[in-house]
């Protein structure tokens, strides 16, 4: 199979799950593709989980359904109730809260792919099992579902399945390492990885290439993590000896409007700040590796290269963000980031500061927010919310009685420090 025509008609499905023989054929395929120097497919381990089976089915009717990751296997009869979910966070939300034994959900016209995860949102660590089955049915069956249902399903579940990660490479005659990266477990991505191959040919004679394929950007990590995207990518960035000097996102399912999104600033291109912690050029950024995050109409081969040779500044939206921040941090935090400030042309300094970045969820608002030294803005502006959850942080609650904001003043103390010794270990890194 060496030709794109015939991948596209075999791998013709929706979904290449993270740790399925089928993810293997694939990237097999790929590699006769997407010809380069060099080829390798670096495994990890992946948790595995398919639908074999189910059905179900309300006073004798038959409903449209889909089982959500990672529900398990269940043969229940149950009295319905039925959640409106306009975006992830709500999902998230309802699932946790909802007393029932059935989780059933209408998705109102969102497109990303969906999972349901366990107690605080945004943790890494493993978090517990779903709870109940999460079960996403069509509006056209509401009027169907009532009285009593039964829910039947069989599930494929490998705790030790191995994923892949795809890594060709191109040499190149500059000391310049790129990474041009995508996602091959959803299948609308596939074109991403194939036009990447295209884009390989315009940069190989100029600097070293990487295309990275990764496995596990929505569900496939181990521990049911309540942070359960981009595990593919960033394992293999923790893996890596070398880091990339830049990277470029090509990304389908993961687009919110804008028309790019991005570390730096890129002339010709309003790119906005991520908005988002599901986008995997986030992952780059998060580990202080520029990127840009295009979908694939968005760029061409001599944008590329003008993008990849530009002078690095950062995203003015990204800066604004940091000096806000800076403002409402203690000393002697406040201190150590102006000194850093006076030195942000360094690209050095620049990752340092990226490093510094995490994601927040707002129930208030239903949205997400990417920020610099995101704990100590939620710890500064958690009395105008009543509910956040911090990324690897903790869960906190607006409360503005005496003894709450003592306890919020005895974590800012802690996160100072905390933030001190994770930056003179950046520098360290760094320098």
């Amino acid at each position: 199979m060496n030709n794109i025509s015939e991948f596209y008609r075999f791998f013709s499905s929706d979904v290449v799950i993270p740790g399925s023989r089928q993810e293997y054929m694939l990237l097999k395929t790929l590699k006769d593709i997407i010809k380069g120097d060099s080829f390798k497919l670096e495994p990890i381990r992946t948790y595995y989980w398919k639908p074999i089976e189910w059905g179900l089915e309300c006073e004798g009717h038959k409903i449209h359904s889909s089982i959500i990751p990672y529900s398990f296997d269940v043969d229940v009869e149950f009295s319905p109730k039925v959640f409106v979910i306009n975006n992830i966070i709500d999902l998230n939300y309802y699932y946790n809260v909802a007393d029932v034994n059935v989780f059933l959900f209408v998705n109102n016209e969102l497109k990303e792919p969906l999972i349901v995860t366990t107690g605080d949102f945004l943790k890494r660590e493993p978090s517990l099992p779903p709870t109940v089955p999460a079960v996403m049915v069509e509006k056209e069956d509401l009027k169907y579902i009532r009285g009593r249902c039964r829910l039947f399903t069989k599930i494929d579940f490998n705790p030790n399945a191995s994923g892949y990660i795809l890594d060709i490479v191109k040499n190149g005659n500059e000391d310049k390492l790129i990474h041009l990266s995508t996602s091959h477990d959803i299948i609308g991505n596939l074109d991403k990885v194939v036009r990447s191959h295209y884009l390989l040919n315009s940069v190989n004679s100029l600097y070293e290439t990487h295309i990275i394929s990764s496995c596990a950007s929505i569900y496939g990590s181990p521990g049911f993590p309540s942070y359960p995207w981009s595990y593919g990518i960033e394992t293999f960035l923790n893996l890596i000896k070398q880091r990339p000097d830049y990277s470029i996102t090509l990304d389908n399912f993961h687009y919110f409007g804008a028309k790019c999104y991005s570390t730096h600033l890129i002339e010709g291109y309003l790119c906005d700040f991520y908005k988002k912690p599901s986008l995997e050029g986030y992952a780059y950024a998060r580990n202080g590796i520029p990127n840009t995050t295009f979908s694939s109409s968005e760029i061409d081969e001599l944008e590329l290269k003008r993008i990849i040779s530009a002078p690095k500044e950062l995203n003015i939206e990204f800066k604004e963000l940091l000096f806000n921040l800076i403002k409402i941090s203690p000393s002697p935090l406040r201190g150590t980031l102006l000194n850093m400030l006076d030195k942000i042309k360094d690209e050095r300094i620049q990752s340092v500061f990226l490093s510094l970045i995490g994601s927040i969820v707002s129930y208030s608002s239903a949205n997400f927010l990417i920020l610099p030294l995101h704990k100590m803005w939620a710890l500064s502006y958690i009395n105008n919310e009543f509910l956040i959850d911090v990324e690897n942080y903790k869960r906190l609650y607006g409360n503005k009685s005496r003894r709450h904001i003592l306890y919020i003043n005895e974590l800012k103390n802690n996160i100072v420090n905390d933030y001190i010794t994770k930056i003179n270990q950046l520098l360290e890194k760094f320098f």
